[in-house]
C-alpha cells in the first residue's frame, strides 16, 4: 500500500476505477439517508475513503474523497450548464456533449476551463 507521510503530503490520483466505485458508493449514501441537507455526513466520506483504499490497495482519505467530490460536481456543473446551452447537443450513443467547431471555438473564448472537458470536432 502507497503511504503518506504526515509531513510530505503527495497529491492523490484518481483513475477512472476510482471515481466510478465513489460515485457507486456515495449513491448508496443517500439512499441510506447518509445526505441530510444536501451534505454527507463526515462518516461518509471516512467510509469511502475506507473502501477505495481496501479495493485500490492506496492510501485514500477521507479529505482526498471530499476534493474529489468538489472536483466532480464542478465539471457536472460545466456539463448540465453545457446541455443547456444553443447549439449543444447531447449524444446518447457517445455520452458525450456534440458541438460545431464554431459554437466551441467561440463557447472556449468566454469560458476557457471548460476547454478541459470539451474536444472540438473539427
Amino acid at each position: 500500500m502507497k503511504e503518506v507521510s504526515e509531513d510530505k503530503k503527495t497529491q492523490f490520483r484518481w483513475s477512472k476505477p476510482m471515481s466510478k466505485e465513489l460515485l457507486k458508493f456515495l449513491a448508496d449514501e443517500v439512499k441510506k439517508g447518509n445526505r441530510p441537507n444536501n451534505t454527507f455526513k463526515s462518516s461518509s466520506f471516512v467510509a469511502a475513503a475506507d473502501m477505495i483504499s481496501k479495493k485500490f490497495n492506496v492510501k485514500c482519505l477521507s479529505d482526498h474523497v471530499d476534493n474529489h467530490l468538489r472536483t466532480v460536481k464542478t465539471a457536472w456543473g460545466i456539463i448540465a450548464k453545457l446541455r443547456s446551452q444553443s447549439g449543444c447537443g447531447w449524444d446518447e450513443n457517445m455520452r458525450m456533449i456534440r458541438m460545431s467547431p464554431d459554437v466551441y471555438n467561440t463557447y472556449v473564448e468566454v469560458y476557457f476551463a471548460a476547454a478541459l472537458l470539451l474536444f472540438s470536432s473539427c
